[in-house]
């Protein structure tokens, strides 16, 4: 008798606004989104030791681009106007949590996508795209943003 077992990442992001004078939620959204090629082969090169996990430097990006993710997409696809590092890191079980704060003074506008970007520096365009939500938003000087993108791995029963 053989057994095949399948497993599938996927990719939850979690956003909401703190209103700086009450404290208080003032707006979530949670959304699934497209783990792309150069992601999936990121996590690959990870596992072999290809790309030193010392290299794994991760930025939370936002993008003006409004056009559906695509498997092929890049960090050009991005059409990039801000971006952070990636402010703390944690698993739980199959669960990899990255999580960046935009204060209030920071990422303020209309936006329409959010990226996550492995192997990346402060420098806009550089690293590999793991991944891309198109999702738009507003941010203002009143709130500080929390984004946290939920890498999630699981067996799929077939």
């Amino acid at each position: 008798m053989q057994i095949a077992e399948k497993a599938e990442i996927m990719a939850e992001w979690v956003i909401y606004f703190t209103d700086i004078h009450t404290g208080k939620i003032s707006k979530f959204i949670k959304k699934n989104n497209k783990v792309v090629d150069g992601g999936l082969a990121n996590m690959a090169a990870l596992l072999i030791g290809e790309v030193p996990s010392g290299t794994a430097a991760m930025h939370c990006v936002i993008g003006a681009s409004n056009t559906s993710a695509e498997d092929l997409d890049t960090i050009t696809n991005m059409e990039e106007t801000i971006r952070k590092s990636i402010t703390t890191k944690t698993r739980t079980g199959g669960v990899a949590r990255l999580r960046t704060v935009f204060f209030s003074h920071e990422a303020n506008g209309d936006h329409q996508c959010l990226g996550i970007v492995a192997r990346a520096t402060d420098q806009a365009g550089s690293g590999e795209l793991l991944n891309r939500l198109v999702q738009p938003f507003s941010k203002d000087d009143d709130h500080d943003m929390t984004i946290e993108c939920r890498f999630i791995f699981q067996r799929v029963v077939s």
